[in-house]
């Protein structure tokens, strides 16, 4: 939702696209503002470029549906990924130079306001839970208390993610500023953990606990291509605006585009999502959807 000239955007979005899980495959969305803090009293860029400065601040919320259940959207594959309870704080910064507004630094952080907590109950049947293969030996640290069960299943979460990258603004015309092109190179970090579910014979209620268990998996960057994030992106900004890019991110290379079917409020996109590594349990081999957009202004 766009609000006004004021350069304020709202908007609510499916999925981590940065970390290369998009749409449910993140098993998140998250309610973001824009707000612009500086504007660029360049005159030969600030056309193209009206603010120094834009700030996005919001919250992740985890989703507890998985399309895979049933209803209009049982193609879909089911969601191997989770957030954890408690939600996200969101925050990233686009700075653009003074001395050259072309150039800038944004940085994008999602933490978890929560952690996970052997004494919060769960609903497992929002998670997309894993059986405990017979090989692996998970097991509760028997001089933790705040255990009280035995570990049945896991689930994969998604937890902080985080990027920061230099850009470059790039117009073919910057007296019209319709042809636009943004290159982003930088660094990308993402933790996925996994957590046991614990269920209690006695009252057969289910928690998620991490620590005091062992056995259980961590996944964050550990080689040269887990850390490097690089992104080029087109877009069109005429009166039939469309756009494409092509982001490489937790080795995994993502493709997005996009384009308008009715005026400039109802779009149609598209990503598909490729890791060039091995899989990991809670990744597919490739993911594509497509979706519909609204884009409302106030």
């Amino acid at each position: 939702m766009k609000i006004g000239k004021s350069g304020f955007w709202l908007s609510n979005i499916l999925g981590t696209d940065q970390a290369g899980y998009h749409f449910w495959n993140a098993g998140e969305a998250k309610v973001v503002l824009q707000r612009p803090l500086y504007v660029n009293n360049d005159v030969s860029t600030n056309r193209a470029i009206p603010y120094l400065i834009n700030a996005r601040l919001g919250m992740g919320y985890r989703l507890t549906s998985n399309p895979s259940q049933g209803g209009v959207l049982s193609f879909i594959p089911s969601r191997r990924l989770d957030a954890g309870y408690g939600g996200k704080i969101v925050t990233a910064l686009d700075f653009n130079m003074p001395f050259e507004p072309r150039f800038g630094v944004s940085v994008n952080a999602e933490l978890p306001l929560e952690p996970v907590k052997a004494s919060t109950q769960v609903d497992v049947t929002t998670y997309a839970t894993s059986p405990i293969d017979d090989f692996r030996n998970i097991e509760v640290d028997p001089d933790d208390p705040s255990i009280i069960g035995n570990p049945v299943s896991t689930v994969n979460l998604l937890r902080s993610t985080g990027q920061v990258t230099f850009f470059y603004n790039l117009w073919l015309d910057p007296i019209r500023p319709e042809n636009f092109f943004r290159f982003d190179l930088g660094v990308n970090y993402y933790e996925v953990r996994e957590a046991a579910v614990i269920l209690d014979q006695n009252t057969r209620n289910t928690t998620l606990a991490i620590a005091g268990i062992s056995g259980l998996n961590t996944w964050k960057p550990n080689e040269v291509g887990d850390w490097i994030y690089a992104k080029v992106e087109y877009r069109n900004q005429s009166t039939y605006p469309f756009g494409i890019d092509l982001q490489y991110a937790n080795q995994t290379l993502l493709a997005h585009a996009y384009l308008p079917l009715f005026g400039q409020w109802l779009y149609l996109e598209a990503k598909y999502a490729q890791p060039l590594r091995g899989l990991r349990p809670y990744e597919r081999e490739h993911m594509f959807m497509i979706s519909p957009v609204l884009r409302l202004t106030l």
